[in-house]
């Protein structure tokens, strides 16, 4: 957003300094959450079987129940293949996507914001039940907000590419998206300290929050020109 602000000219050896900001920050984060995991678990091995809590416990014979590969190596090809798969299927989301937008007669944001979002969040999804059925919560949430959080990183690849300055050229549409981002991904900051335990058909409030306000934001896409 504050790249938007700046000139498109701004372009140095086929970047801007926004886009660079991004990765240093991103780099810098996950330092940060290295050494915040190192300092709440030490002895990670040590701690698993000694001081291991009746959920860990749960988590560790769920995950050996569900354990499909016998070797580090299968698991490797597995995941390895699994990953070119899904970025061949990227590519072809694209190009079908804005194909399918044209014949539908329907804008380019709003086509990308709800049909070509939930096609391109079914990893998101098929990892986070995956890791719902062995309890292990913290890969599935860290596998969703980890993603969008290296997401805003491809901008270089994207200006690398083109030779232009991508974020000064934002429009509208692009500007109100980053904002309801945020603001969803606040909604779930405030949830995670708050913790509040009452549901509604099986969700939190945050999550219901969350899902009023992106559907309200979807209906908003149909006003911006």
């Amino acid at each position: 957003m504050i790249g938007k602000q700046f000139p498109p000219d701004m372009v140095f050896f086929r970047t801007t300094p926004f886009e660079w900001l991004i990765v240093i920050v991103w780099l810098g984060s996950i330092y940060i959450i290295s050494k915040q995991s190192k300092a709440e678990n030490p002895h990670p091995r040590k701690e698993r079987y000694s001081h291991a809590t009746v959920e860990q416990k749960e988590k560790e014979a769920a995950r050996k129940k569900s354990k499909p590969f016998t070797s580090i190596g299968k698991a490797l090809l597995v995941f390895g293949v699994c990953a070119f798969v899904t970025l061949l299927s990227g590519w072809a989301l694209e190009e079908t996507g804005q194909s399918l937008a044209e014949r539908f007669n329907m804008g380019g944001v709003l086509f990308g914001a709800t049909i070509l979002a939930l096609a391109t969040a079914l990893p998101e999804i098929s990892t986070g039940i995956a890791s719902a059925k062995i309890k292990d919560y913290e890969m599935a949430v860290s596998d969703i907000f980890g993603g969008n959080a290296f997401l805003p990183v491809l901008f270089i690849v994207a200006s690398l590419i083109s030779g232009d300055a991508i974020l000064p050229a934002l429009k509208p549409s692009d500007m109100y998206l980053t904002c309801i981002g945020i603001l969803l991904t606040g909604i779930y900051m405030i949830g995670m300290i708050i913790r509040p335990r009452k549901q509604f058909l099986s969700m939190g409030i945050d999550s219901i929050i969350v899902t009023i306000v992106y559907a309200a934001s979807v209906v908003g896409l149909l006003f911006i020109k």
